[in-house]
């Protein structure tokens, strides 16, 4: 349920969402990693999460929803860029979910009647 939640608020359809190769960091080295140096269909949870998450040393935009342990949505950024030391997601434990943000450029069809 929260996979379905993260894609509302990240602006991505559930399908993309699913396609997603999707890992968990249960580590202290793979919470600190993240998805950094990841393939880019990469996205990872983060269970029992508390305090800010970086986007330091990423590659590309993210997609970041915390959840509680209700699965009500705690904090979500959509396309957060590299580099971002402090991004507040709420002291109480829950899940955090990060997506790689795709970039989707609004195509017109022009020789469609009905686009004007």
């Amino acid at each position: 349920m929260n996979l379905l939640k993260h894609a509302i608020t990240s602006g991505q359809s559930y399908n993309e969402v699913l396609q997603l190769d999707l890992q968990e960091a249960n580590t202290p080295n793979e919470r600190e990693q993240g998805l950094i140096n990841t393939p880019a269909n990469t996205a990872m949870t983060f269970p029992n999460s508390t305090g800010s998450f970086t986007t330091k040393g990423m590659n590309k935009n993210l997609n970041i929803s915390k959840f509680d342990n209700q699965g009500n949505i705690v904090q979500s950024y959509r396309s957060a860029p590299p580099g971002i030391d402090n991004l507040p997601m709420g002291n109480k434990v829950g899940t955090v979910i990060e997506t790689p943000s795709q970039y989707q450029k609004l195509v017109q069809d022009t020789q469609s009647p009905n686009l004007r």
